[in-house]
C-alpha cells in the first residue's frame, strides 16, 4: 500500500537553456577542432589566435614570404604541443560528451573536464604558434622585419599602424 501524500519522485533534468548552451558550445568547439585539423591535413599549419586566420590565408601569412611560412609550418608540425587529435581520440571525446549529456541524473563535471581539455589543447596550440612566429620574426633582418611590417600594414587597409 502506498502513501498517497508522498510525492512521486521528480525527474531531475537539464534546463532547456543550459542544454542549448552546452550543445552550442560543443558545436563551436568541434568547428574549431575541425578547422585546425583540416588546415593541418591540408598542410596549412596551425591557425593564429582567437579563430583568426591560419598561416596560409591570414594577414600574417600573406605578409610573410613563402620560405618563412614553410619554416613556421614545419616547426609547428614538429612540436608535440601542436599535434592534432587522432580521429579515434576525437570520437572518444565525443562519446564521452554524449554519455555525460544523456546521463540521468545529469552531472556537469565530465563535460566541464572535456571543455577544460579542449581549452588546454587550444592554449598550447596558440602558444606554440605565437612562439614560432616570434622566433621567425626575431631571425629576420631589419629589412626583412620592415618588409613584413609594410606587407602586414597593407593587410589592414594600407593605414600606417604605428
Amino acid at each position: 500500500m502506498t502513501d498517497q501524500n508522498t510525492p512521486a519522485p521528480s525527474r531531475v533534468g537539464m534546463r532547456p537553456g543550459l542544454r542549448a548552451l552546452l550543445i552550442g558550445s560543443l558545436a563551436l568547439n568541434l568547428l574549431v577542432v575541425g578547422v585546425i585539423g583540416g588546415g593541418m591535413i591540408a598542410g596549412r599549419g596551425m591557425p593564429l589566435p582567437f579563430g583568426g586566420p591560419d598561416m596560409n590565408i591570414g594577414p600574417f601569412a600573406a605578409a610573410l614570404d613563402g620560405r618563412d611560412r614553410d619554416i613556421i609550418r614545419d616547426e609547428l608540425r614538429r612540436r608535440v604541443d601542436t599535434q592534432r587529435l587522432r580521429r579515434g581520440d576525437r570520437a572518444e571525446a565525443m562519446n564521452e560528451f554524449l554519455a555525460a549529456l544523456r546521463a540521468d541524473p545529469f552531472d556537469p563535471a565530465p563535460i566541464e573536464q572535456i571543455f577544460l581539455d579542449q581549452r588546454t589543447q587550444a592554449t598550447a596550440a596558440l602558444t606554440a604558434g605565437q612562439e614560432v612566429l616570434l622566433d621567425r620574426i626575431t631571425e629576420m633582418t631589419p629589412q626583412g622585419r620592415a618588409d613584413f611590417a609594410e606587407k602586414l600594414g597593407r593587410q589592414f587597409g594600407g593605414r600606417d599602424h604605428r
